[in-house]
């Protein structure tokens, strides 16, 4: 191998190892600039916006499948929070299920 060939190739080694060198060092810069405060609330805040609007459809999807039983619910919601009625019966209702869970093993058999 001649000497010219020698400094052509040390001249490609050279060039390959400046290219190899920038592109780590956008790779780099690329990566520091992803994981800026900034970029990353923002990529939360589009996260979270994401699956909001994913329940909000859900919901929707689910209300169009079951009015009714939708409507039911809603309308006991507004009633426990505006009628004084609904609210102590509510109150009763979820004493009687916790002493009805705490009393479980009661009801269970010893052989089961």
């Amino acid at each position: 191998m001649s000497k010219a060939d020698k400094e052509r190739e040390i001249a490609r080694a050279r060039e390959r190892a400046d290219l190899a060198r920038m592109r780590f060092g956008n790779a780099v810069s690329g990566v520091l600039h992803r994981l800026t405060p900034d970029n990353l609330r923002a990529e939360a805040i589009e996260v979270v916006s994401d699956q909001l609007e994913q329940a909000k459809q859900d919901l929707l999807r689910r209300f169009r499948h079951w009015p009714a039983a939708l409507g039911t619910v809603a309308a006991a919601g507004l009633a426990i929070l505006f009628w004084r009625p609904a609210r102590v019966a509510a109150r009763y209702a979820l004493r009687a299920a916790t002493i009805a869970w705490s009393m479980r093993d009661l009801w269970r058999s010893k052989n089961g």
